[in-house]
């Protein structure tokens, strides 16, 4: 009986430590659920049909409910990250044509670059532009950001 209870504390401290962290990765969710499963399992085969149901019932509702507040944490984290300006939503008059910068990431033909203050996502108007070039505003259209390197025509 120990062991179940030991697998189902593992399990259930497993999936808070994903809601807390929030890491993205899932790893520590999917060993929860793989314990939580592992608990049930064991206690189908040590203690027989009723208790194996009444834990798998338990562990099903465990389950439910981490999943749902994880979900929760991350879309908390990605709302914070929107509202704290660490996104990558722009302001009307952020980026306009004829504005220069640097290309944070190669681009091929999208990735990042710091327009001015702000840093953004950019494609390149024509091939591929690599990291650290200079480049233009040279067209913002639907959201999007264009870029050419700074002293090319096209």
């Amino acid at each position: 009986m120990a062991f179940v209870i030991i697998l189902m504390l593992v399990g259930v401290l497993l999936l808070l430590a994903e809601v807390l962290l929030a890491s993205g990765v899932g790893v520590a969710g999917i060993f929860g659920l793989v314990s939580l499963a592992g608990a049930s399992f064991y206690a189908f085969t040590e203690f027989g049909q009723g208790p194996g149901t009444i834990l798998s019932i338990v562990n099903v509702g465990v389950a439910v409910v981490m999943s749902v507040l994880i979900v929760r944490a991350r879309i908390r984290k990605k709302i914070a990250g929107s509202l704290s300006g660490k996104s990558n939503f722009l302001r009307d008059d952020a980026v306009s044509v004829g504005d220069t910068g640097m290309a944070e990431t190669g681009l091929a033909p999208s990735g990042m670059a710091r327009i001015g203050h702000e840093r953004v996502p950019v494609t390149a108007l024509e091939g591929e532009i690599e990291q650290g070039a200079n480049v233009e505003v040279v067209l913002v259209e639907e959201g999007r950001i264009y870029v050419k390197p700074v002293g090319e025509d096209f």
